[in-house]
């Protein structure tokens, strides 16, 4: 039996400490923590204590690499010498300068004039994996910065720009800077996620978000204690619709989501199926929509958020981005899933008789008329209550107002432009109630608005609608009869369904 060799123990920049052979002393090692490469010996490299339960706690190896490999705090310093961006003496001279005085890497190369800032965003822009934001475009709420402490932010350059789940989207000058990274996710206890932007947007970005400023209650539980006659109160009211998270699954329906994707299944089956679970539907919409999938303000139906996400997508949402809730929480936002769903049904048969729009596109929207009303719901169940459950239109805006200070018109729109919907969504969210007031709003709103009505009305209130609304069906272009036909088959449909349900 041979003697094992005699380890040491190597401690790179980050702090890692691991065990290397003795006989190994002086080359190049990558650490398995933040991927610097560190040269062993020297003040970086001491001996293994002899009695295992001393003094070191246990240490985890090391990767070795060939001895030629430059040195470098962050795998950035050899990406960017492979790729011809900069020179290996070039990056010597800036990790000298991080040795006396700390810093990153990359910044340290653009302060001694070795690099460019335009031509890191541009090499790293082209780099597999990564990809690129512009922060003039994100609207981030309060809580979303409250998750990265000031500090950190600062010091790091790291800016929050979106959550979904327990994934947190940062956006960063240096999305590969993997030490940053792994100091954030125990910061915050969140998977992190680094988006590309430009050195000079992130500096007045964290400028902007991390001034000293008082701190502001907007948890849910505050939101009963609003008066609803100051604008102050308005203002709170606007920021919790913000940071509303818009998804109420429980953990039994998020368990029969997943049962229900069959990998052997086609994913136009998958999608059709999904798009009828209006307590996940917006919220596929919104991941569909976030800058993770480059495509903000383009889906707007569930099927194409199925098709950008893929089988996979879809069922890594529903394990990892989807936190259930109890059936108490759920429960009193069923009445209006059920109208939710009625709505879509009807815009669809109404976009198929006018084709005005895509059929999938009005399922959608006529599923998202009722998000605002069960974001106001789900953040006041006790508040709403005192909202007749039957009123739509004129009516209900009112009496969302007298308790709320805003209408389900207006929460609903806030929240999905902060989703990043398409803004035809958003315009027809907001004001389809009068969709003739507002010359932007155009076909989508007015759909919207007869969808919503004629779902609100019984068998009997179907001919008086239309007859009220006639110069609404006039202008989208639409014949009386064909659309009572419409609403006679979205509620068969929608029966149907709630009966296979109960079985």
């Amino acid at each position: 039996m041979t003697d094992s060799p005699s380890m040491v123990v190597l401690t790179c920049v980050c702090g890692q400490k691991m065990k290397i052979p003795e006989d190994a002393l002086g080359r190049t090692f990558k650490c398995v923590r933040c991927g610097a490469h560190t040269k062993s010996g020297g003040d970086n490299t001491t001996p293994l204590a002899p009695a295992p339960q001393a003094v070191e706690p246990p240490v985890d190896r090391l990767e070795l690499q060939p001895e030629d490999t430059p040195p470098a705090q962050e795998p950035i310093g050899q990406l960017l010498i492979d790729g011809g961006v900069i020179t290996e003496e070039q990056l010597n001279d800036a990790l000298a300068k991080q040795r006396t005085q700390g810093g990153k890497t990359f910044e340290l190369l653009i302060a001694l004039g070795h690099l460019d800032k335009d031509k890191l965003h541009d090499f790293l822009s082209r780099q597999p994996g990564i990809a690129a934001i512009d922060l003039s475009r994100c609207n981030i709420s309060p809580d979303l910065v409250k998750l990265v402490p000031k500090k950190l932010a600062v010091e790091n350059l790291v800016l929050p720009i979106d959550q979904l789940g327990k994934l947190l989207t940062v956006a960063m000058a240096c999305p590969l800077d993997t030490g940053t990274i792994a100091t954030l996710e125990q910061a915050t206890g969140l998977r992190v996620k680094g988006m590309l932007c430009r050195l000079e947007d992130i500096h007045a970005a964290v400028q902007k978000y991390y001034p000293d400023r008082s701190r502001v209650d907007l948890s849910p539980s505050s939101f009963d204690n609003i008066l609803g006659s100051t604008e102050g109160a308005k203002e709170k009211v606007d920021e919790k619709i913000l940071v509303w998270s818009g998804i109420y699954v429980t953990d039994e329906q998020r368990k029969a989501l997943l049962e229900s994707i069959v990998p052997e299944e086609s994913l136009d089956l998958i999608a059709r199926r999904l798009e009828r679970e209006v307590a996940f539907g917006p919220f596929l919409l919104r991941v569909a929509n976030s800058e993770l999938f480059g495509m903000p303000g383009q889906v707007d139906s569930v099927p194409m958020a199925v098709a950008v996400l893929g089988k996979d997508g879809v069922v890594q949402v529903l394990e990892e981005l989807v936190e259930p809730v109890t059936a108490r929480i759920a429960e009193p936002l069923m009445p209006f899933y059920e109208q939710a769903l009625l709505n879509a049904e009807i815009a669809r048969g109404l976009a198929q008789l006018g084709k005005g729009m895509g059929e999938n596109a009005a399922f959608a929207l006529g599923m998202l008329g009722e998000m605002g009303r069960i974001a106001l719901v789900s953040l006041s169940p006790m508040k709403y209550k005192r909202i007749k459950l039957g009123l739509y239109g004129d009516e209900l805006v009112a009496m969302e107002e007298r308790f709320f200070t805003l209408n389900h018109c207006k929460a609903g729109a806030a929240a999905a432009e902060s989703w990043h919907f398409p803004m035809h969504t958003v315009r027809a969210l907001r004001h389809y109630v009068e969709p003739e007031a507002f010359e932007e709003t155009g076909y989508p709103s007015r759909l919207l608005k007869l969808a919503v009505f004629l779902a609100h009305a019984d068998a009997e209130g179907v001919s008086a609608i239309l007859s009220e609304q006639a110069d609404l069906v006039a202008a989208l272009k639409l014949a009386a009869p064909d659309v009572a036909k419409v609403v006679e088959t979205a509620r068969n449909t929608l029966t149907e369904s709630m009966e296979k349900t109960d079985v």
